[in-house]
């Protein structure tokens, strides 16, 4: 599938489903607790750059500057624990050189080279809010990331080659992060910076030990 009716498809989706969370805030359901269950709710949007690199490669490979963009939906637990699901659209990957001892066959020594993996990762978060003021309030949260193989693909100036039968179809990261909360209106802005650590090797034959990490700097609005 075409890599812009993917970033189209999710945008439609993600848009639907903070269109449906807006329209159901008007119309607060109560669910038998001191508070209606989307009075602690919370739907929204969230994008930002994404620098990538991997583990276990040679010191010739670098991180790549990339992007992530999807939805989340969080929920209140507690007076200051939240629960937070996220369906994101990500962008790994690393920048290398070739070598003498490499079989691409994209190019000659000395070339550089992408490598470019995009996934469907669906983190879930556990979220502390050290206070309940009106204001700025800082978090911290992390937890496990399942990913849904999307596509890859090596680059070389104008050669593009695909290397999907190399890579594993499966990925678990571990995430942890931290970031401010701030009230806008009816709605809130959230900035935050997270690391991730891929556990699964990505290539199912050939180099061994070689795994996704990845940085993100995300800005989300919410209703």
């Amino acid at each position: 599938m075409p890599r812009f009716i993917k970033f189209f498809s999710l945008i439609a989706l993600f848009t639907t489903i903070l269109i449906s969370a807006n329209v159901a805030a008007v119309e607060p359901k109560d669910f038998g607790s001191e508070e209606g269950f989307w009075s602690r709710a919370s739907l929204g949007l969230k994008a930002g750059p994404v620098y990538a690199s991997q583990t276990g490669l040679t010191a010739d490979a670098d991180g790549r500057w990339a992007a992530a963009f999807g939805c989340y939906f969080n929920y209140k637990l507690g007076r200051n624990a939240f629960f937070e699901i996220e369906v994101l659209y990500v962008e790994k990957g690393f920048n290398s050189v070739i070598s003498e001892s490499d079989s691409l066959n994209i190019g000659v020594p000395g070339d550089k080279y992408d490598v470019d993996l995009t996934y469907l990762e669906i983190p879930l978060l556990l979220e502390y809010r050290p206070t309940e003021n009106q204001g700025l309030v800082p978090f911290i949260h992390g937890g496990p990331a399942f990913t849904v193989y999307l596509d890859s693909h090596i680059q070389t100036g104008s050669i593009l080659v695909d290397n999907s039968e190399l890579i594993s179809k499966t990925d678990i990261g571990l995430i942890i992060g931290t970031g401010i909360f701030v009230p806008v209106g009816k709605g809130n802005l959230t900035m935050e910076l997270r690391y991730t650590y891929g556990s699964i090797d990505i290539y199912d034959v050939g180099i061994q030990g070689v795994r996704n990490r990845t940085f993100a700097f995300l800005v989300g609005f919410g209703l």
